[in-house]
């Protein structure tokens, strides 16, 4: 079945990066195969939410047709800035991939990363509740201190859980992006994927001071 045969790939994804990276550079898939892998993800994800004990409420709750639109539209553009990211800092540093090439491994990237969506709904189902008498925002607009302490309250196990998502997720880009530009090294890959927005993040915070 296609649904068996794309899990076993998704699995692959997952503990095989660059061989899977490989694989869909070697398909020359096209945006438009790109666009559908990240609708998926987004359905995937939204259905997971449903079945896994503990996770967050599923996005059809409350959630109308256009929202669900609104936020796929988001993800698509997110994705397309990523591997234009990807691609363009790549090439910075010698790389030899396209940005047709890399379009399409960011929406395989977007569909494996789903496997990680357990862990972020494991570590959701640790969260506090938030209280109903607590008010998140004064009468002045400003978020109330008790709602930063409790959305700073996060239990161990969570973060735990979160941080080791957060680290595979982007162990596997660092993985999809050394094949896309034919790097050698992966962990050279991950040391610019994280210190790029580092870079750029303290840029800005010492523009705004």
């Amino acid at each position: 079945m296609f649904t068996t045969y794309l899990f076993r790939r998704m699995l692959e994804g997952l503990f095989e990066p660059r061989r899977s990276a490989q694989w869909v550079l070697e398909g020359k898939w096209s945006m438009e195969t790109a666009v559908q892998l990240v609708v998926l993800a987004y359905a995937l994800s939204a259905m997971l939410s449903i079945v896994i004990p503990g996770g967050p409420p599923s996005p059809d709750s409350g959630v109308v047709f256009v929202q669900h639109a609104l936020l796929i539209v988001v993800k698509v553009v997110y994705t397309g800035i990523l591997a234009l990211a990807a691609w363009g800092i790549g090439a910075l540093f010698g790389g030899r991939g396209s940005f047709d090439e890399a379009i399409p491994l960011f929406g395989w990237h977007a569909l494996v990363t789903v496997l990680l969506s357990p862990l972020a709904s494991l570590a959701a189902g640790q969260m506090p509740q938030p209280d109903a008498d607590v008010p998140l925002i004064d009468e002045r607009g400003q978020v109330t201190a008790e709602a930063l302490a409790a959305a700073t309250d996060v239990p161990p196990g969570a973060a735990i859980l979160l941080l080791t998502a957060f680290f595979i997720s982007l162990w596997l880009m660092a993985s999809y992006v050394a094949e896309l530009h034919r790097f050698e090294s992966t962990w050279k890959v991950f040391g610019v994927i994280v210190a790029v927005p580092m870079f750029f993040g303290m840029m800005l915070l010492s523009a705004i001071s």
